[in-house]
């Protein structure tokens, strides 16, 4: 990077600290102005700041890392939350803001009673304040150094600091604005990052000869949104049909429910909650994809099979690209074109040096990313300043929110909640800036600890599955207890680390933390196998804690229906409340609303990719379904709108 670019990067951390500042004494108010900014979001800023933060740099890198080695249809990674999503703008963000909580532990102890809800609302806010947020620092924080250390020219003596540099960064800003500063900022993020993402993946595509290049020189199936592969396919089954209702978050809870609950009303939580899920599938994913099914073509990978010299996995005797090329003076990077082969035991050789040559960039590398910002953009320096401020901006959004987000459990579900109930809103508000500062410490040092995107997004949700499926069910069904949730979750964990443990014996070579596959003595157990084993172990306690364990009190169940007024079965407590207890909507509307609304998504989504990656039949197939979608959703809405007009 050059000045012009450090002056692009300047002008934006400015500009970001100037909005911080604007704000800091407004968000020191109140735990409700720090954690919610009042309440009195709309719905544009509330979808908005949602992309943003979940526009973290760990994404960009992640979808690169993962369609680089995989092909495009390991976007369903991502796409697969889709479908939650949805569920959560016709229903959830709806329920979440009439609940009127400041987080969602606090709705634990208005749907469950007595101490198991107190016991869970702790677990909980202990639990995802501390270790899942500092697992999901870590890897922003990884994610951030990365970029930087690949793209910004760093002396070496620097890098050490890097993480603590940009940490501090961070850090004043997060506790100086408080919640009103993140979702400000995020509005003008947004714009700087979605738009830098957009140009620089049209970029690449210009120079490196689009998708025709790459199915010239990927796998077969690299650019099938469905793969061929049996293996892969059922993966991607397990992607769509599990991972989305197994997350922690499956009913929109989390730091997504945080901008719900700081919106101005309903509809306006709604709204923006439509807003991000078209944001998050048909936008900003698109330009990541593109850019690591390109990156075969500016990196390929060199391999040998059987003496024969593999390019991306497909046997030639020829290769375009970057490489790494070993001659008299050590190794160094040469941009070969159409350059000959040739095979000699397990290394490949130039064909006409005879010198080693090497992949520059692994399939698997969190550095797929940034690696192509430098090789695209390194004749355009106001571009490239806008795409690393782009990602500081990124790192910025999602750090401070998830900062802010573990300072509300610990501040308010833990440290009022348990600790100080009496204690002053101001005494409230310096402890959560305090708190902020810790989180950030030991993230920055956890980080050190992952080497792979891939592998910690996989642990990332690992930790916390299996829990979805109680999540969804307290909203629908009066039986659910709080010792199912705690069930769920406490099984999540302990697998999840027990196999941690299985790989400290058993792993292939040196242990490395939060690997993606599990061993069990010479068993591999693939990411997506292990999903399933979570998941299932989660549901059936969760199952039988809810089966054997105790009910909730009748008059919480009453207190909760009474406020939130949920569909579902709700028998014995809507016989007791009357017309208190009457629901916006029956479950069939819900199921029809969430079945037209995932058509719209999706057909938005893929419609725009099938024009990306030249699939008319895609095009097509997707506008048909977004027209069916749109039309199926305007023909409910007016109905639900006449059923509860007066």
């Amino acid at each position: 990077m050059n000045a012009t670019a450090w002056t692009v990067v300047a002008v934006f951390l400015a500009l970001t600290f100037a909005v911080g500042l604007w704000f800091a004494r407004r968000a020191s108010k109140s735990t409700q102005e720090y954690f919610l900014s009042g309440r009195t979001l709309p719905w544009w800023i509330v979808g908005t700041s949602m992309v943003i933060t979940t526009f973290a740099p760990d994404t960009p890198l992640g979808v690169a890392e993962n369609v680089r080695a995989d092909g495009v249809s390991y976007g369903w990674f991502g796409w697969n939350m889709v479908m939650g999503q949805v569920l959560a703008v016709f229903l959830f963000s709806r329920l979440w803001r009439r609940s009127g909580v400041m987080t969602d532990n606090e709705l634990l102890e208005l749907r469950y009673s007595g101490k198991p809800a107190a016991g869970l609302r702790l677990f909980k806010a202990l639990h995802f304040s501390i270790v899942y947020n500092i697992i999901t620092l870590s890897v922003v924080m990884i994610a951030i150094v990365t970029v930087f250390d690949k793209v910004a020219d760093l002396p070496d003596w620097f890098v050490p600091y890097l993480p603590w540099t940009l940490a501090g960064i961070a850090l004043v800003y997060a506790v100086l604005a408080g919640f009103w500063g993140v979702v400000a900022t995020d509005f003008l993020q947004f714009w700087m990052a979605v738009g830098g993402a957009i140009v620089f993946a049209w970029i690449a595509h210009q120079d490196f000869g689009g998708v025709s290049a790459v199915a010239q020189v990927a796998k077969p199936d690299a650019l099938a949104f469905f793969p061929d592969d049996p293996e892969r396919r059922l993966q991607v089954i397990v992607f769509i049909l599990i991972m989305w209702w197994g997350s922690y978050n499956a009913d929109g809870g989390g730091y997504l429910c945080q901008r719900m609950l700081a919106a101005k009303d309903e509809r306006h939580a709604s709204l923006g909650t439509l807003w991000f899920s078209v944001s998050y599938a048909a936008v900003r994913m698109w330009p990541w994809v593109l850019v690591g099914s390109l990156s075969v073509v500016a990196f390929p990978a060199l391999s040998v099979q059987d003496e024969v010299a593999l390019v991306n996995g497909r046997p030639t005797d020829r290769v375009s690209g970057t490489v790494i090329v070993v001659g008299a003076d050590g190794p160094e990077e040469q941009e070969l074109r159409d350059h000959p082969l040739r095979v000699e035991g397990e290394v490949v050789r130039s064909g006409e040096t005879g010198e080693e040559l090497r992949t520059a960039i692994p399939p698997k590398s969190k550095a797929t990313y940034p690696a192509m910002m430098r090789k695209v953009l390194s004749d355009s320096p106001i571009l490239l300043g806008i795409l690393v401020a782009a990602f500081l901006a990124a790192f910025l959004s999602t750090v401070d929110t998830l900062l802010n987000w573990g300072a509300s459990y610990l501040v308010h579900d833990v440290f009022r909640r348990f600790v100080a109930p009496e204690a002053s809103e101001r005494r409230l508000v310096w402890i959560a800036k305090g708190t902020v500062v810790v989180l950030m410490g030991i993230s920055v040092y956890c980080s050190q600890f992952f080497t792979s995107i891939r592998d910690a997004m996989i642990f990332h949700w690992a930790v916390s599955a299996g829990i979805g499926p109680v999540l969804i069910l307290r909203w629908f069904w009066w039986r659910v207890n709080a010792w199912g949730e705690i069930w769920a979750l406490a099984t999540s964990i302990t697998v999840t680390f027990g196999f941690e443990i299985c790989n400290t014996i058993w792993l292939p070579g040196d242990y490395k933390w939060a690997n993606g596959s599990a061993w069990i003595g010479t068993v591999e157990i693939l990411a997506w196998q292990k999903m399933l084993i979570i998941i299932g172990l989660s549901i059936s306690s969760a199952a039988l804690a809810v089966a054997f364990g105790g009910k909730t009190d009748s008059k919480n169940l009453e207190a909760f229906v009474r406020k939130v007024r949920p569909p579902g079965f709700w028998g014995p407590v809507r016989a007791r409340l009357g017309d208190e207890a009457r629901a916006d909507h029956s479950m069939g509307q819900v199921v029809l609303l969430w079945i037209c609304g995932v058509a719209v998504v999706y057909g938005l989504t893929f419609g725009i990719g099938g024009l990306i990656y030249e699939r008319m039949d895609l095009f097509w197939g997707s506008s048909f379904a977004l027209v069916i979608g749109c039309l199926g959703l305007s023909r409910l809405l007016r109905m639900r709108a006449s059923d509860s007009a007066p």
